[in-house]
């Protein structure tokens, strides 16, 4: 579970991104994220804001760009939504924020988000570089 409790500061920040249009969420990271944190504030914060999320279907051709390339994204749980995550971003010009590491040998099996990024030329920072850049 994650405690949003730990980083109110970060969480509170984030929620007035959503709110205001800076920050996006698809739906179905909002559900991926939902279904797995079912009694979790984050769970709540997801219930409240879920008007706010990006369907996929704004992203249709983006997404089928990035998942012909990488059909994994069709068969792994959970990671379609991380699809749909650089497919929005692509479509929109937005930076994708990811924990995950660029590997200079990509996995054919667990593609990386840096890596799949770059493919497509769509900007990407990991959260360090996102907490300075916003000044948290």
């Amino acid at each position: 579970h994650i405690k949003v409790k730990s980083f109110r500061v970060i969480w509170d920040y984030i929620s007035k991104k959503v709110e205001d249009g800076s920050i996006v969420v698809p739906q179905k990271v909002a559900e991926e994220v939902a279904s797995v944190n079912r009694d979790s504030e984050l769970n709540e914060w997801i219930k409240k804001h879920r008007k706010l999320f990006l369907p996929a279907s704004e992203c249709i051709s983006e997404l089928a760009m990035i998942v012909n390339k990488h059909q994994i994204y069709t068969k792994e749980k959970g990671s379609l939504g991380d699809a749909v995550v650089m497919a929005i971003a692509l479509s929109r010009k937005l930076v994708v924020i990811t924990s995950e590491i660029y590997v200079p040998v990509q996995s054919p099996v667990k593609p990386k988000i840096p890596n799949v990024c770059n493919e497509f030329g769509i900007k990407w920072m990991n959260l360090p570089e996102f907490f300075k850049e916003e000044g948290l």
